[in-house]
């Protein structure tokens, strides 16, 4: 996986430095993946650039950067952001 993109595969989606991304979705994790994320998207009318992995980590794409949980004042999560943003 190329830098710039993370995948969370218990969440089952992929996100780069915009956010969730359904094209990366597929890419990484299949078109049954995608095809699901892309349902949720539309159901729940979801905000794709703020999301939550599995692991808890927090990133908003809107401010560059991920956190160690989605409270307010959580410290930045540096690698997540790196990995991102950077």
């Amino acid at each position: 996986m190329q830098r710039g993109i993370i995948c969370d595969r218990k969440g089952a989606f992929c996100a780069d430095s915009y956010g969730i991304s359904i094209g990366y979705t597929q890419e990484y994790l299949g078109k049954k993946a995608a095809k699901r994320l892309n349902r949720n998207i539309s159901q729940y009318n979801m905000d794709t650039t703020s999301y939550t992995l599995s692991n808890g980590i927090y990133c908003n794409s809107r401010r560059y950067r991920c956190y160690q949980n989605r409270y307010s004042g959580a410290p930045v999560n540096g690698y997540y952001t790196d990995r991102l943003f950077r």
